[in-house]
């Protein structure tokens, strides 16, 4: 006797987003006004389940603690704010991408954004 046994086997989330750059490094002069797309991260998801794939993007608000940034669902990143060179040159940002599988994973992404002088 034989018997024929099928086994659906179902994606986990074990991958994390990936950036496909993980460190930027962006010089932006310090007269662009607000809301100018600084630069875009793109990420990807390796799961095959769709709900694993969809992921978010997010600003660590521990690397902006002056909220002088964000980023929106298609990876542009924008300043709120004109930038000062004499005030701040420098900037270190880290950027989330965050999936929706359970439990999320998240991929890191660094902005090293230098202040140009006009």
């Amino acid at each position: 006797n034989y018997t024929t046994v099928f086994i659906n086997i179902a994606d986990v989330n074990d991958e994390a987003p990936r950036f496909k750059e993980q460190v930027k490094n962006v010089p932006v002069y310090e007269s662009i006004p607000p809301w100018t797309i600084i630069t875009k991260f793109e990420a990807e998801d390796l799961d095959t389940n769709e709900m694993n794939r969809r992921f978010s993007y997010s600003l660590d608000r521990k690397s902006d603690g002056s909220h002088e940034f964000t980023i929106d669902q298609n990876g542009n990143l924008y300043n709120l704010e004109t930038l000062d060179r004499e005030v701040k040159d420098k900037y270190i940002l880290r950027i989330f991408a965050i999936d929706e599988g359970y439990p999320p994973q998240t991929g890191i992404a660094t902005l090293n954004l230098e202040i140009l002088d006009v």
